[in-house]
Order: C-alpha cells, then structure tokens, then sequence
C-alpha cells in the first residue's frame, strides 16, 4: 500500500477517466521511479513504472 500511495502521490492524487475500468479498477504509470523516493542507482539508471490496481469485493 506505501508504494501505491507514494505512485498516487506522484500524480498529485489525479487520474484521468480513462484511467479507470468499467470494472472499476484503475491504473496509471510514472516516468521515473526516484519519483517515489528510491535511491538512484547508476548501473541500473532511470525506469518507469506501471500500477494496476484490481478492485474487488470479499465473498
């Protein structure tokens, strides 16, 4: 939940329509992971990153 927090946070807790299913779930990307606050690696460099979230109901 912290990752997709911080991923909403990203976005300045923002989503287009089109972002979301008639199912109700949704999901979006960000261009640059340090985004999230994770440190920098060179060997590795500069990734995105997609969420997708599944809503659904117990039972």
């Amino acid at each position: 939940m912290q990752l997709l927090e911080s991923g909403l946070k990203v976005k300045e807790y923002e989503l287009l329509r089109r972002n979301f299913s008639d199912t109700g779930c949704f999901g979006f990307g960000i261009q640059e992971h340090i985004d999230l606050g994770i440190k920098y690696d060179p060997s590795t460099g500069i990734y995105g990153m997609d969420f997708f979230v599944v809503l659904e109901r117990p039972g």
